[in-house]
């Protein structure tokens, strides 16, 4: 994928492929990130995937967590399954989980119920 990203300056095969990924299909503001894709430079675009290859898996710690703890997750995340996401509020006291339609990104997706969420979980805790 790298190769083709950087000799074909992200084909649009690749690039639709990301975008059902990170985004689902049809959202609007799918385009701007792909121009912002293909400006990506090969070192730019290299470091981006070596951290992603090579970030902590932090599912073993985060039973450790003891403050209050929202979790936000979409409904049709094909990254990371809802099931991880379930596990994850199981293993944080009072944790809570909202599960928002969307992909992967929800909060940029559909920001609206994402930002309710995390207002009534900050208004819980007195937060703000």
């Amino acid at each position: 994928m790298f190769d083709a990203w950087i000799a074909k300056n992200l084909p649009e095969e690749i690039a639709a492929t990301l975008e059902h990924v990170i985004f689902g299909p049809g959202w609007p503001g799918a385009a701007a990130w792909k121009d912002k894709w293909r400006s990506m430079t090969a070192p730019n675009l290299l470091a981006s995937l070596d951290a992603l290859a090579r970030r902590d898996d932090i599912g073993g710690k985060v039973s450790a967590i003891r403050v209050p703890t929202l979790i936000i997750h979409g409904d049709a995340d094909i990254l990371i399954p809802l099931a991880k996401a379930q596990a994850m509020r199981a293993s944080i006291p009072n944790a809570e989980l909202v599960v928002v339609e969307g992909g992967h990104s929800v909060n940029m997706t559909n920001p609206a119920p994402v930002n309710e969420a995390i207002e009534a979980f900050l208004v819980r805790h007195h937060l703000v």
